[in-house]
């Protein structure tokens, strides 16, 4: 009886396990880097001689016409920590029974290690 019980729970919580593709990853070429998950692009990056120009892809500029820009960088590292932080991934994120609360900010590859186990 437990283990049947067992699995009758874990039928349960399929619908509300993280599923990997709506982990954000990011693509990158030479010129442009973007941040997306199958369902949203949250912000992307684009080579402008030998800086990055980094927008948020999530929330308008001020005249609503179009995505925020967050900043130039010298570096495209730079560019994509400031994405992930401007996105904030503002979302609740069930794994494992845990959740990350909205507002917290989020590391990709802890979150990505988290699913791989």
């Amino acid at each position: 009886m437990p283990a049947r019980i067992t699995r009758l729970f874990e039928k349960a919580r399929e619908p509300f396990q993280a599923s990997p593709e709506l982990i954000p990853v990011w693509r990158e070429s030479a010129d442009v880097c973007a941040l997306d998950d199958s369902e949203r692009h949250l912000g992307h990056a684009i080579r402008v001689d030998k800086h990055w120009i980094a927008y948020d892809a999530i929330h308008f500029n001020p005249s609503n016409d179009g995505f925020r820009i967050i900043g130039t960088f010298e570096t495209i590292a730079a560019a994509k920590h400031a994405i992930e932080n401007a996105v904030r991934l503002g979302w609740v994120w069930a794994i494992s029974g845990a959740t990350l609360e909205r507002e917290v900010k989020t590391d990709l590859r802890n979150l990505r290690a988290r699913l791989a186990k």
